[in-house]
Order: C-alpha cells, then structure tokens, then sequence
C-alpha cells in the first residue's frame, strides 16, 4: 500500500513511462499530470511531462510546464533549452533566445544552446548575432557538421558567399556523404553562377539520398527557367 505522496508520484511517474514506452503519449501525460499533483515539487516528473508537451506539438503547455520545471531546478540547462525549442515552435523567438542565453549562462559549452541560439537568429533575420553564435559552437565541437552547415547558411545571406564556401567545405571533409552540405554547398556556386560546379554538387546530394526533393528541384531549375 502507498501510504505517502511521494511514493504515490512515484508510481504516477512509473506508470506514465510505462504508457511513454508503449508510445501512448497522452495517457502518459495524464498520469505525469497526477504525479505532479502528488508532489507538486517532484522534478523528475516535471522534466518527463514537459519533454512529452513538446514532443506531442503542445507547445504552450510545454512552456507553461517548463516554468514549473525551472522554479524547482532553476540552474538545469537543459529545461532552459527545451523552453527555448518550445518558444521557437510557436515562432516567439526573441524568448527563445532568452532561454538560450540563460542555459548558456549556466553552461557556456552548452553546444546546443549556442546551435539553437544561433537558428533562433535566422528566424529573426539577426545574421550578426547568429554568426557569433555559430563561432561558438564550433570553438566548443570544430567537428560539429550542422553548425559548420548553418554557419555556411548565414554567411551566404551577409553576402559572404566565398566564405560560405569554406564552410561547406570544412562540412564535407567532416563528413563526405552529407547531401544537405552538398545541396546548400551547389545552391552558393550557382548564386556565384558558377553552374557546372553547382550540377556537380546536386547530382552528389541525389547520389547520396535518391529521394532529396530540394536537390532535385535544384538539379532541375535550370530547365525550369527555359
């Protein structure tokens, strides 16, 4: 017999990972909701709940949830990191930057935080500010292939198209079968008008994922432009 909450949030928290495992989120939720009320400071059961709000697309719960989440453990950057995703997804970026910050406040190598910061940027058209955050990124992981890859990205839209280019490049000799760093790489060459180049980089990207719908519609605009 259960005789305390916390042993009663405890199997509230059991059982929802259970439903977690077998894939039925919702359920899950109602019961991370009762361990919570069991014990309204039980962190774990906070943390699991807000995971699965963002997981399911219930963005503004999930943000209701990480406040809770965070009064409880205020210094968890990964909660600050979840809030901020939470944020991005119902397009309120500037909070999620805040969020960001805050996580990168309490862990300056948090690479994610620094990668998510720096997309949340784009969205804002803030490319400054999203370089940095890119530079950071790779001071912490200089292998870290998405960050070289959305590096390229903003220095293309600062104009920056030869450097851009570096970075594609340093991508692809991380990883040499990486179709998106192929794809963006051929979309610079042809704003540089550099179009064989480009074709080369498009037919690379298709070779490695036959099913890349952006590097066909890219291998095929010129024909579209006729």
């Amino acid at each position: 017999m259960l005789n305390s909450n916390a042993e009663k949030a405890k199997a509230w928290l059991n059982k929802g990972a259970a439903f977690d495992h077998l894939g039925r989120y919702e359920e899950a939720v109602e019961c991370y909701d009762k361990a919570t009320k069991e014990d309204p400071k039980y962190s774990d059961a906070w943390g699991i709940r807000c995971e699965t709000l963002l997981m399911l697309g219930r963005y503004e719960e999930a943000v209701e949830c990480y406040v809770k989440a965070i009064e409880i453990l205020p210094n968890k950057e990964k909660a600050w990191l979840n809030k901020g995703a939470a944020f991005d997804h119902l397009g309120r970026y500037e909070e999620a930057v805040e969020c960001y910050v805050k996580a990168i406040e309490i862990n300056p190598n948090y690479i994610k935080a620094w990668k998510s910061k720096g997309l949340s940027h784009i969205y804002l058209e803030q490319y400054f500010q999203a370089l940095i955050s890119y530079d950071r990124a790779l001071r912490i992981d200089p292998n870290d292939i998405d960050a070289s890859i959305d590096k390229a990205a903003v220095l293309e839209n600062l104009g920056r198209y030869e450097e851009a280019l570096i970075s594609y490049d340093r991508a692809l000799r991380i990883d040499p079968n990486n179709a998106r760093a192929w794809n963006n790489k051929g979309v610079c060459l042809r704003t540089l008008r550099k179009d064989y180049e480009a074709m080369k980089c498009f037919e690379k990207a298709i070779e490695i994922k036959p099913n890349y719908a952006s590097a066909w519609f890219n291998k095929n605009a010129p024909l579209r432009d006729k």
